[in-house]
């Protein structure tokens, strides 16, 4: 004959049971918290690396727009200084010209890596803050030089308005003369120099520190 199951057995079964449904969800939220965990941590390493990226890019951007500004036009601008009007010579003026000394250079720096960053919400994962100040400083250098920058170009087109109408007068005038002789062109080109140099210094100090934290090489 089948024993009856007391009161007392009943209850302990079911909190058995019970206990055994608790540790299985228990078990699938720690599992599930430790999938996410691993793959917000891949995601900030990937968005980290990103950033590094782009930062090397506009590291590279910034000398090779150094270089521009210390080639033909340096030259232009040192032999203007150096010669008398009347010694200046056409064919070593169109030769300048070629180089297109009357082009002025928009800046513009990526910051789309950072852009990204700022609306996916893997900010909140980071947890060195020195580094994410550093970031932000950044991007904040760029995009405020970015308008300094401008102006200067907005200096430059300045004076090659002024040279187009003179050219309308005088087909043989100079270009841009004044501008390269007067301390204009010095204030403009030491002015791009030193922004160059603030920002590459910046984004130097900070791509070891990134390369670390995405666990990415650059090499």
């Amino acid at each position: 004959m089948k024993q009856k199951e007391t009161p007392t057995k009943t209850i302990g079964k079911y909190f058995r049971d019970f206990s055994i449904v608790v540790a299985g969800i228990a078990v699938t939220l720690y599992v599930n918290y430790q999938v996410t965990h691993q793959s917000e941590k891949r995601d900030l390493k990937l968005y980290l690396n990103a950033i590094k990226l782009e930062l090397a890019g506009n590291i590279y951007y910034l000398g090779e727009e150094r270089e521009r500004l210390l080639s033909k036009e340096f030259e232009y601008a040192d032999y203007l200084k150096s010669h008398a009007k009347n010694e200046l010579h056409p064919d070593t003026i169109r030769y300048y010209a070629k180089d297109g000394y009357v082009h002025a250079e928009v800046i513009a720096f990526k910051a789309a890596a950072f852009e990204m960053f700022k609306s996916s919400g893997a900010m909140r994962l980071m947890q060195d803050k020195e580094l994410m100040q550093k970031i932000w400083e950044a991007y904040f250098l760029m995009h405020r030089h970015e308008i300094t920058l401008d102006k200067l170009e907005q200096m430059k087109m300045e004076e090659i308005r002024k040279w187009l109408d003179e050219r309308k007068e005088n087909p043989d005038v100079i270009p841009l003369h004044y501008f390269y002789t007067s301390g204009i062109y010095d204030s403009y080109l030491d002015g791009k120099l030193n922004i160059f140099e603030e920002i590459s210094e910046l984004l130097k100090e900070i791509l070891p520190e990134l390369e670390k934290a995405s666990g990415k090489n650059t090499k």
